[in-house]
């Protein structure tokens, strides 16, 4: 019984110094949980993804480096919100760091399921130091198709031109080029956000649950022909802190077609916003749509739809001074009858094209004389006036030596 309970001892020793002595390489590998083209990083590929230079990526600070790298395929394959789902990038990080070099093209191949480009459930952030270009398609699905989708927090451009690809969608979903569900969209001075859908039941270009913050980029928003709803850029709040921001929004044909669609109080200050409905007459067809307040204390506002430019009246900011306003049928006949009072706002906002912009306050700085073609005659005088006083100078500077 004891030589028994020995050699099990002996046995049970005997395995553990096998087990203690097992080379590390044999370890199992450390994993993220991001997937790249259907490869998921781990510590031993992420300095070189696919052995050819275009895809890292670094663990300390979350930072994919994409340069030149181009895919379209299956991808990674996962469930969300209960649905079958499938990505061409997924990342379940926290936050995702990504900086563009070069020419770069991302595209899930579609299939019978929801279908991303690139799908994060935390933040994504595209680096300021990123100088090229990065473009995200969903494929042709019977379910959803989107470009771009950060599922849970903000999405963040500071540098390169990135785009957002919805495809054709089934007729009772959705199509949408860049979609942040519970956050906010920022795009940054050197950086420029494009957002397109295509034919679905719902077609959005860039779409924010939160607030839209653009800080001197460019935002542009196309909404496709939808059976229902197609909506250039829609979100919560939209902001412009920089005289250089653009922001862009052109929806298609649809039930519902709305350039750019604000859904809370919101002030513009800054910049230019230009929104642009389909060409098809509807009762909700308009330029901008307003579901509360919209306030302009500057910049320049711009909205045409064949039903109105606007479904509300937007507040003209008693600080915006300078501000005039120009409506019509079209943007010529509203160029050639003038700028306005912007106080004509009150019933012309449902015009079909209306601007509200600054009027120049910059004082002339050609001689007033009545006679603006005369100007070389005035500065060939100044010249022969000149030069006599200097004569005269130097006539009398000889004269009393």
């Amino acid at each position: 019984m004891k030589k028994g309970i020995i050699r099990i001892i002996m046995v049970a020793l005997s395995l553990v110094m096998i087990l203690s002595s097992v080379p590390t390489a044999l370890a199992l590998p450390t994993t993220y949980d991001l997937w790249i083209g259907g490869q998921q990083i781990t510590d031993s590929n992420a300095t070189d993804v696919f052995g050819d230079g275009k895809v890292s990526f670094n663990p300390d600070t979350n930072t994919l480096t994409l340069k030149n790298y181009t895919y379209e395929g299956a991808g990674y394959s996962f469930t969300f919100l209960g649905q079958d789902s499938a990505a061409a990038i997924y990342s379940g990080l926290d936050t995702l760091n990504v900086t563009v070099i070069g020419s770069n093209s991302i595209a899930h191949s579609g299939q019978d399921r929801a279908s991303y480009g690139i799908f994060t459930e935390g933040n994504l952030v595209i680096n300021e130091d990123s100088t090229g270009t990065l473009q995200a398609t969903g494929g042709v699905t019977n379910t959803r198709s989107i470009g771009i989708f950060v599922s849970n927090k903000d999405l963040t451009i500071n540098g390169a031109t990135v785009t957002g690809v919805g495809n054709n969608a089934s007729a009772n979903d959705l199509s949408t080029g860049v979609w942040c569900l519970s956050g906010n969209i920022t795009v940054g001075a050197k950086a420029e956000l494009v957002g397109t859908g295509a034919v679905a039941n719902i077609s959005r270009g860039v779409c924010a649950s939160g607030k839209l913050a653009v800080n001197g980029g460019v935002v542009k928003g196309n909404g496709g022909a939808a059976t229902q709803i197609s909506h250039g850029i829609s979100a919560g709040t939209v902001e412009s802190s920089s005289d250089k921001s653009v922001i862009i929004g052109v929806a298609d044909n649809s039930n519902e077609s709305i350039g750019i669609v604000i859904w809370n109080d919101s002030v513009f200050e800054k910049g230019t916003i230009k929104g642009f409905s389909g060409a098809t007459p509807s009762n909700k067809n308009y330029g901008i749509g307003l579901h509360d307040s919209f306030t302009i204390s500057g910049g320049t506002v711009e909205a045409m739809g064949a039903g109105g430019a606007f479904d509300k009246k937007p507040t003209i900011d008693s600080a915006f001074s300078n501000a005039k306003v120009w409506y019509g049928e079209t943007e010529a006949a509203a160029d050639n009858a003038g700028a306005k009072n912007v106080e004509d706002i009150e019933t012309k906002y449902t015009q079909k094209y209306v601007r509200i912009a600054p009027v120049s306050t910059e004082v002339p700085t050609s001689p007033n004389t009545g006679d603006s073609g005369n100007v070389l005659l005035w500065v060939i005088l100044a010249m022969l006036s000149g030069g006599c006083l200097l004569g005269t100078l130097i006539y009398k500077k000889k004269a009393y030596k």
